[in-house]
């Protein structure tokens, strides 16, 4: 859900985002089923955030349980050519980590663990240069929750991504 305000000064946008992609569950795996979403070729950075943390569901960051990505995306065009924009993602498992036997992540942490992968902020300046030439430039913080840093084999508590592109 979006609104665009183009007749007001440095044209405003917000949307409200959210997405879902399914997961493998226990009676999944007690069926013999694979309930998970595979993105297969995965262009993730424009939806799941620009560090693509959540480009493969099945085996990176997710282990197959799913992913959910409830965001807020904002951007203004302080002057023609400039646009700025911010994201804020909160993502978490599709699948409850207690309900599902692929990984056992709860005897593996030895404690309870939630659904909670982590949040990211993207924020980004984006110049049309000229005809043939676009600059962009970002930053992005990721702060991981618990589920995350167990799935990915990290402790990290967060981690910053910056970068510089011409196209």
């Amino acid at each position: 859900i979006g609104k665009k305000f183009n007749n007001v000064a440095m044209k405003p946008s917000l949307t409200l985002w959210y997405d879902q992609l399914s997961g493998t569950d226990q009676s999944d795996v007690t069926s013999g089923d694979w309930g998970t979403f595979n993105t297969l070729f995965d262009t993730g950075h424009k939806f799941y955030g620009y560090m693509d943390l959540f480009l493969n569901n099945v085996n990176h960051g997710t282990a197959g349980l799913g992913l959910t990505d409830l965001a807020v995306k904002a951007s203004i065009q302080p002057m023609p050519g400039w646009t700025i924009k911010a994201d804020w993602h909160k993502f978490t498992t599709e699948v409850d980590p207690s309900d599902s036997s692929i990984n056992n992540i709860n005897s593996q942490s030895g404690r309870s663990v939630d659904d909670d992968l982590g949040t990211e902020i993207d924020l980004s300046i984006h110049n049309k240069y000229n005809a043939n030439t676009k600059i962009s430039a970002g930053w992005s913080r990721f702060s991981a929750d618990q589920l995350f840093n167990i799935q990915s084999g990290t402790v990290a508590n967060s981690a910053d991504w910056a970068y510089v592109q011409f196209d």
